[in-house]
């Protein structure tokens, strides 16, 4: 949240603020390409397309948001500065816009245990970082605004609405909270909070706006093991040439898993993170 200002958080967004924002962005952002490999296609049944947002400004689709979020606030010499929450991604991305228009400070707050590489990768572009304990502090109170979980398949739920696609959001096992709140059409948090390698994708609870956004546009959830995303990161890396973190590539692994053949259909599969450490990325690579 940028010091001064209020913003209108609960706003539910539409096409119109899609092709606002889409028009923001333009020269500013990257267009990545959707990917296509023949083995995966057989493997799975029908085509498979990679939306390779891995290879956006700062390894993820964060950027979208930080830019058309920070570029709308007005003239920055008064933006008195910014503080984001962030698992690393949002935050990365949000020092990255920051600095590309001249907002300073950035303070980013960041769960201590989050990979050493996003936490290099935020101070890199100049922000500042305060670190907590992720399963002991309360994050509503760091943030009072704070509204976190659905975001992308929020916002691709608004971009498909009135076609025949279906959304489906994947969570990390044991981090269900969206798919049992959207079937029981209310908020419901997380039951425990077990270990996995998805640190992107741990958000207690969905925000209230994703959760509105999800449950309005019929949006529906499964979840993917750890273990599907270690071979889903392989298989990016091996077919694709893509480094992509696990929060990146629990959308293919969720496909890999659980999804039946696609006799004949197509899949478009939204790979976004790149910020993975190269310890376990390394182990992935390297597992028979």
């Amino acid at each position: 949240m940028s010091a001064g200002r209020t913003t209108a958080w609960l706003e539910s967004p539409d096409r119109k603020a899609i092709d606002v924002a889409a028009a923001n962005l333009r020269g500013v952002l990257l267009k990545t390409p959707l990917l296509e490999n023949e083995r995966l296609n057989e493997k799975l049944g029908g085509r498979v397309l990679i939306k390779a947002e891995c290879l956006q400004r700062t390894g993820s689709f964060k950027a979208r948001g930080a830019w058309n979020w920070l570029s709308s606030l007005g003239d920055p010499k008064n933006i008195a500065g910014v503080m984001a929450l962030s698992s690393g991604n949002h935050g990365q991305a949000v020092a990255w816009a920051a600095r590309r228009l001249g907002i300073e400070p950035v303070v980013i707050l960041v769960p201590e245990n989050a990979p050493r590489a996003k936490h290099e990768r935020i101070r890199a572009w100049g922000a500042d970082i305060v670190t907590y304990d992720r399963r002991t502090v309360d994050r509503e109170a760091l943030i009072a605004t704070w509204v976190a979980g659905g975001g992308l398949s929020g916002g691709c739920a608004v971009a498909l609405a009135n076609t025949d696609v279906d959304l489906w959001a994947v969570e990390p096992e044991g981090y269900d909270d969206m798919g049992r709140s959207l079937a029981a059409g209310e908020r419901l948090p997380v039951r425990s909070m077990p270990e996995t390698i998805c640190d992107a994708l741990l958000s207690p609870i969905p925000g209230e706006l994703g959760f509105a956004v999800n449950h309005a546009h019929g949006t529906r959830a499964v979840v993917a093991s750890d273990a599907a995303v270690r071979r889903a990161m392989a298989y990016l890396a091996d077919y694709f040439g893509l480094i992509v973190e696990p929060g990146g590539a629990i959308a293919l692994a969720a496909l890999l898993e659980n999804r039946p053949p696609l006799n004949g259909g197509t899949a478009i599969v939204v790979a976004s993170g790149a910020n993975v450490d190269t310890s376990l990325l390394l182990e992935v690579l390297t597992q028979p």
